[in-house]
C-alpha cells in the first residue's frame, strides 16, 4: 500500500511564506469582514515578538473612507515636495494605492521604547535597531493569519492581496497622519500596509500579479552558507574532488604535449 506524508506546520507555514507577494493593482473590496481583518491585526499585535518584551508595536486600521483620506495626504504631500518630474511618476502610483480597500499603519511608540532604554542603559544604542526587526515581524506576520503567521502574509492567505508603503519619508505625511487621526505624538510612523481584494489582470493588462512568476538569486554558497561536520566533509570531498579533476586535466595537456613533441621530432629527424 503506497503511504503519503502528511505536510508538517512549518511545511504550512512555509507555503504560505513562499505564496505571499507584492501586490499593487488592487481594488476597493475585501472578501473578508472587517471584524477578521481587525482580529488579525490584534493576534499580530498580541504575539509577535518584541526586544525585551516591550511591546512598543502600535496599528492602526484604516477603511474605505479613511483609508482614501490617508492617501489623499500622501498625493498632496508629494505634489507640494516633490519636483512636477517626480511628481508626475509617482501621482499615477499614489492613485492605485487609494483604490485599495484599506491600509494598517504600522507605528512603534518611543515612550515605550525611552522607558527601556533608561531601565537598560547599556543597550541603549541597539534599541532602534531591535526596534526596526519587531516592528518587520508585525507587518509580515500580518501579511500568512490563520496559520499563526503575522500580518502581511495573514491578510493574503485569507484572499487580500498587500503591498507595504514607507511615506513616513516626509515629516509632513508623518505629522499629518498623527494630527488627523489624533494619535498620540510618541507614535512613530513605520510603514503603510496597503490592502485590498487583487485585480482580475496586472497592472499592464497581462496576467494576474499574483500568478508572475518571482526571479531568484542563487541560494546555496551565496546567499545560504551552513557549517557542520557533514557539510565540512562535503566542502573537504568537493575541494580534493576539484582538485582531482585539475590534476587530471593538467596531466592530460602535459601528455597531449609531449605526445606532440614526439611525433614532430620524429618526422624532423
Amino acid at each position: 500500500m503506497a503511504t503519503t506524508s502528511t505536510p508538517s506546520n512549518a511545511d504550512a507555514f512555509l507555503s504560505a511564506v513562499e505564496a505571499r507577494r507584492s501586490l499593487y493593482k488592487l481594488t476597493n473590496k475585501s472578501p473578508i469582514s472587517d471584524d477578521r481583518i481587525h482580529e488579525i491585526v490584534a493576534t499580530a499585535i498580541k504575539h509577535v515578538p518584541s526586544t525585551f518584551n516591550v511591546q512598543s508595536a502600535r496599528a492602526v486600521i484604516l477603511l474605505r473612507e479613511q483609508h482614501e483620506k490617508l492617501w489623499d495626504i500622501g498625493e498632496r504631500v508629494l505634489r507640494e515636495e516633490m519636483p512636477p518630474a517626480v511628481y508626475a511618476s509617482l501621482a499615477p502610483k499614489v492613485a492605485g494605492l487609494r483604490a485599495a480597500y484599506g491600509t494598517v499603519l504600522w507605528f512603534e511608540d518611543e515612550a515605550s521604547l525611552d522607558a527601556l532604554k533608561q531601565k537598560n542603559p547599556a543597550i541603549q544604542s541597539l534599541v532602534r535597531e531591535w526596534s526596526d526587526h519587531s516592528s518587520g515581524m508585525h507587518q509580515f506576520v500580518v501579511r500568512i493569519s490563520h496559520l499563526g503567521c503575522t500580518v502581511w502574509t495573514a491578510l493574503e492567505r485569507e484572499g487580500l492581496g498587500c503591498n507595504l508603503q514607507h511615506y513616513n519619508f516626509s515629516e509632513t505625511f508623518r505629522k499629518d497622519v498623527l494630527e488627523t487621526w489624533n494619535l498620540p505624538q510618541t507614535w512613530n510612523l513605520r510603514a503603510q500596509l496597503v490592502f485590498g481584494q487583487p485585480s482580475a489582470t496586472s497592472a499592464d493588462g497581462g496576467l494576474p500579479e499574483r500568478e508572475k512568476e518571482k526571479s531568484f538569486k542563487p541560494i546555496e554558497g551565496e546567499r545560504l552558507l551552513r557549517y557542520d561536520t557533514h557539510s565540512q566533509m562535503i566542502g573537504l570531498c568537493q575541494c580534493e574532488l576539484n582538485m582531482y579533476v585539475l590534476y587530471r586535466e593538467r596531466t592530460h595537456e602535459f601528455n597531449m604535449g609531449m605526445l606532440h613533441y614526439q611525433l614532430k621530432y620524429s618526422v624532423e629527424r
